[in-house]
């Protein structure tokens, strides 16, 4: 507690000799301070609006107002400021049911030479929630700011590796806006909508592995291009897995063409094996590419891509995904941008 701070301290107290008693008692201490001195409610609501008291001293039984009124009124309006009870009747049970309420101690009219101390006490221990307060604060915002760090690097590395693969521009930001409208129709809280956004964004980095004339073949790929393909969310996992994400993001890229009766690749996982979170990048994936130009075929467009996936719904693609997808489309209009 600052020696040379002017505390203000707020006396609830009707009987006037108890609060010149009280302050005959501060006077002796080396506090400086500023006293205000109320009686009844509304006195006591305009001092904590105007007056801002540092610390508030009340009696608890007041002719038409009580301590327990005064100490929820504290709570609701001023919460950080200590609240101490001065009273010679507050029993035992009532003193434990106020501390429970809030109050930060009591002390008894014929023990007030405990009442600087405790003053002090308060103070001190008010001066160290409010450190911690904005110690919180700035962590909040150290992980706010992480957070778009964070996204801004992976919107660059997604922009770098499409540019290796023109025809495909955009495809990886068109997943993310698929997969996080899904995930949201779904009721995915934002954060893990959040790490989905990562995960859509970076979910073919692992081609950068894949030499650029299999990505812009014009003509169909044979088993052994396919193959190397193929090994893109491999990479991708190898990339990424050591960066501490909130959530497996890697595991979502390594899983985003695992299918759910076990065809997909790269481990041929099947069923709830396969995360939830890859099988909304897979059934998004699947649709943006269907629905868009490639370089070995036109764009199929959108009415063949929902086809797809809901022929296939229950076997490849998991069924409350593909239902949510398709009522983005053909019910909230969704289109990609």
């Amino acid at each position: 507690m600052e020696s040379t701070k002017i505390l203000k301290i707020l006396i609830l107290e009707d009987n006037q000799d108890d609060a010149e008693i009280i302050k005959y008692e501060l006077k002796k201490s080396p506090l400086k301070f500023e006293i205000k001195c109320v009686s009844t409610e509304q006195d006591f609501l305009d001092s904590l609006m105007n007056f801002q008291p540092d610390i508030i001293l009340a009696d608890y039984t007041l002719v038409g107002f009580d301590g327990l009124s005064a100490l929820k009124l504290t709570k609701k309006i001023s919460p950080e400021t200590p609240f101490i009870f001065v009273s010679g009747s507050l029993g035992e049970e009532k003193a434990v049911e106020m501390l429970k309420e809030g109050a930060i101690d009591y002390v008894l009219k014929d023990r007030l030479s405990r009442l600087v101390p405790a003053i002090e006490r308060a103070l001190n221990e008010a001066a160290e929630r409010s450190k911690l307060k904005q110690v919180e604060q700035d962590l909040a915002m150290s992980y706010e700011k992480l957070k778009r760090i964070l996204e801004e690097t992976a919107m660059a590395l997604s922009v770098a590796m499409e540019k290796r693969d023109p025809y495909t521009g955009g495809h990886q930001m068109r997943v993310t806006s698929l997969a996080c409208a899904i995930a949201k129709e779904l009721g995915y809280p934002e954060d893990h909508i959040e790490n989905i956004r990562i995960a859509g964004l970076l979910h073919d980095i692992g081609k950068i592995a894949v030499p650029a004339e299999i990505l812009i073949k014009p003509g169909r790929l044979t088993e052994t291009e396919f193959n190397i393909v193929k090994t893109h969310p491999s990479v991708g996992y190898e990339i990424l897995r050591e960066i501490e994400f909130d959530e497996p993001v890697a595991d979502y890229v390594l899983q985003h063409h695992e299918r759910l009766n076990g065809s997909g690749y790269p481990n041929g996982l099947t069923g709830d094996k396969i995360l939830p979170a890859a099988r909304i990048l897979g059934v998004a994936d699947v649709v943006e590419a269907m629905s868009s130009h490639r370089p070995y075929r036109p764009a199929l467009g959108i009415d063949v891509a929902l086809a797809e996936i809901e022929m296939n719904s229950g076997i490849l693609y998991d069924q409350e995904v593909v239902s949510t997808c398709v009522r983005l489309f053909t019910e909230k209009k969704f289109a990609f941008k």
